[in-house]
């Protein structure tokens, strides 16, 4: 970053709220620099296999991924993963839970914060978008490395919080 974007101003870098940031001294607006949003979302066939896609693009392109993408600047995260779902895979999706935020860093954009659901759907005549090369349902324990370590902790927080039995409280009562 090197010009404002209000004034085209060079912009110095200072300490302000005890972080090196951005400042332009011509028209004094501070240029931030925050991670990215990102949605992830967790789709499963009725067999209980994960869905994952292999990436044309980069970051991790040629790697398998969970179905993901930025949010855009006038949407919320729900709104997001679902047109991302349609984007990338062609099929209309429904949201399930929100399963986590996390935190992640790519060599492109930085740091990201990821935001992982559990998408559900009815059809799978999906169709690819150019930015994916491949689709497959992968059983739980047959799951080849991910491109991204988020996606990794998405899905074990969803077998963690999908696998936890339902605590029950038992009482004895005795009578005399």
């Amino acid at each position: 970053m090197q010009y404002c974007t209000e004034c085209g101003g060079l912009l110095e870098k200072r300490q302000i709220d005890g972080y090196g940031r951005f400042l332009c001294p011509l028209c004094g607006k501070i240029h931030y620099q925050n991670p990215l949003p990102v949605v992830a979302a967790v789709i499963t066939n009725e067999n209980e296999q994960i869905l994952l896609t292999k990436r044309a693009i980069s970051p991790g392109k040629g790697e398998w991924a969970l179905l993901a993408g930025f949010v855009e600047i006038d949407e919320s995260p729900p709104q997001a993963i679902l047109r991302e779902v349609k984007e990338e895979i062609g099929v209309k999706g429904k949201l399930g839970k929100l399963i986590g935020v996390y935190e992640g860093k790519t060599r492109i954009y930085g740091p990201v914060i990821v935001i992982g659901y559990k998408v559900l759907m009815k059809e799978q005549n999906f169709s690819l978008n150019e930015e994916i090369e491949e689709i497959k349902f992968f059983a739980p324990g047959e799951l080849p490395p991910l491109a991204f370590p988020s996606h990794e902790e998405i899905l074990n927080d969803l077998w963690r919080i999908h696998r936890n039995p339902v605590p029950t409280v038992d009482v004895i009562v005795e009578r005399e």
